[in-house]
């Protein structure tokens, strides 16, 4: 089967695609904007789940027209930056670039963020959920041959308000002990995890190839890289789990690759508006 959904932007062309189901083609056109606004739930919104739509409705707004009606000051007290996000959903805008599939951006970091299951939300949840991606991104960076010098380590709490902050390491690394060290240090820096977390994740920036890379001068620190190789070795061969901490079995979940996805990359356009242009 195939649907298709045509708009002027993404947020468009997913809602054209909904109304097109099932084998349909929908265009919503520049002049049907404000009715499909209108009579759109925002919980039919892709990124809007039922505990935001439950705080919109608690403020008043059930559709997409009451959100783009919503003065927007009030929308970032209550969400944050993703409450600008909201903002411009409501009045049919989309400021995510699109970009052609046959395009590869340059890879600028490496991470990944997780969606904390129900039963790990605690604090002592959110930390072994933290390791876990700590080990995938570590995993990832050495199989693309790359080490880095800047780690970044963020979290959701049930207000679904995220917070993170970043620090520069002085050599490059790919050492999944030393990454979760480090993102450790920022979240307990941050004031540590709350008591229900929802989302966690670590992105490590600044890339160098590991060819290029200073070789260990220690001992310790030679037999850590010998180590760490062998591991890879045997996930190359059985698998990427056929070796893990015990502490992560119950956090080994789908992960979203890149960090936080959609809005922080809808985020960075809203910190530079002339992205919409491109």
């Amino acid at each position: 089967t195939c649907t298709i959904g045509i708009g002027a932007n993404k947020l468009l062309a997913k809602l054209a695609t909904e109304k097109a189901k099932p084998d349909g083609v929908k265009w919503i056109r520049p002049e049907e904007v404000p009715k499909v606004l209108e009579e759109t739930p925002v919980e039919e919104v892709c990124g809007i789940g039922p505990k935001i739509a439950r705080r919109l409705s608690h403020m008043g707004i059930w559709t997409l027209a009451d959100l783009g009606r919503y003065p927007r000051d009030y929308l970032r007290k209550a969400f944050g930056v993703y409450g600008e996000i909201l903002s411009l959903w409501g009045r049919g805008l989309d400021p995510t670039p699109l970009r052609p599939f046959w395009v590869e951006e340059e890879e600028k970091s490496i991470g990944h963020s997780h969606a904390v299951p129900r039963g790990l939300r605690h604090p002592e949840g959110a930390r072994k959920a933290l390791l876990y991606l700590c080990l995938k991104t570590a995993r990832r960076l050495r199989s693309r041959g790359f080490a880095g010098r800047v780690i970044h380590a963020f979290f959701r709490d049930a207000e679904m308000r995220y917070r993170g902050a970043q620090r520069a390491l002085s050599t490059p690394t790919s050492d999944e002990d030393r990454i979760y060290h480090t993102a450790m240090e920022i979240i307990e820096r941050l004031g540590g995890f709350p008591e229900e977390t929802t989302l966690v994740g670590v992105r490590v920036a600044g890339l160098e190839h590991l060819r290029a890379t200073p070789r260990p001068l220690f001992p310790k620190d030679a037999r850590r890289e010998r180590l760490l190789h062998a591991l890879d070795r045997i996930r190359d061969r059985f698998g990427e789990e056929a070796v893990i901490p015990a502490t992560v079995l119950e956090c080994r979940l789908t992960t979203a690759t890149g960090g936080m996805g959609r809005e922080r990359e809808i985020a960075r356009t809203l910190r530079d508006p002339s992205a919409m242009l491109e």
